[in-house]
């Protein structure tokens, strides 16, 4: 049963990639572990899958240097970003009306002290990063459960192959953004609900998604 108070729709967002733009930040940080030539490249194949699983899977290979101090590094160099222009007005309107929440393969520290800074925390009712669970199929179950809600009542906008594929495996629809780390040829792979170009163009798709349910 739902619980009184709680809006009857729920949006997932991912982080990295939607809210603002790190692929460049990352590659830099991973870059000086694994000087690859193509180290873009790699993170964009990484995030074909769940990126944790995908990860411990080259160091167990050897393939791939961890970086000890990367969390400290990422999180120090996020605050000086900014977020993706016109995502500010896009959030407000949707969260005039639906549940925002944040799922991401980061940790929830730096991904609230980001928002913070940019006045975005308040849209969010719940930041779930990879230190409450690295598969975002689990962090998405439990977020509908503790509202009433149901996959049919929710959408996931990322911009990884990976996440549309575990969205599906719940049987949520997904909208893929092309400002992040996959472009549209890769996301189209998965089969999301829409693919889009700009942040407005997201509320057209949740409005149209919603509207049919």
């Amino acid at each position: 049963m739902q619980q009184k108070g709680l809006k009857t729709k729920l949006i997932f967002f991912d982080f990295d990639g939607v809210i603002v733009d790190t692929l460049d930040m990352a590659a830099r940080i991973i870059f000086e572990k694994n000087p690859f030539p193509d180290v873009v490249d790699h993170i964009r194949r990484v995030s074909e899958g769940n990126v944790t699983e995908q990860l411990r899977k080259l160091y167990a290979q050897g393939r791939f240097r961890w970086d000890p101090e990367f969390h400290i590094k990422y999180s120090e160099q996020l605050q000086l970003l900014l977020p993706v222009p016109g995502i500010a007005e896009m959030l407000r309107k949707m969260n005039s009306e639906h549940a925002l929440s944040i799922v991401s393969s980061s940790h929830t520290d730096p991904i609230r002290s980001f928002l913070e800074t940019h006045n975005l925390h308040t849209h969010f009712e719940d930041i779930d990063g990879v230190d409450v669970h690295h598969k975002k199929t689990e962090k998405m179950s439990s977020q509908l459960g503790k509202r009433g809600l149901s996959t049919h009542d929710s959408v996931f906008i990322t911009d990884t192959l990976g996440d549309i594929l575990e969205a599906h495996e719940l049987g949520i629809p997904a909208i893929g953004v092309t400002w992040g780390y996959h472009p549209a040829e890769t996301l189209q792979k998965g089969n999301p609900h829409a693919i889009v170009n700009t942040p407005s163009e997201i509320i057209t798709h949740i409005l149209e998604l919603f509207d049919r349910i």
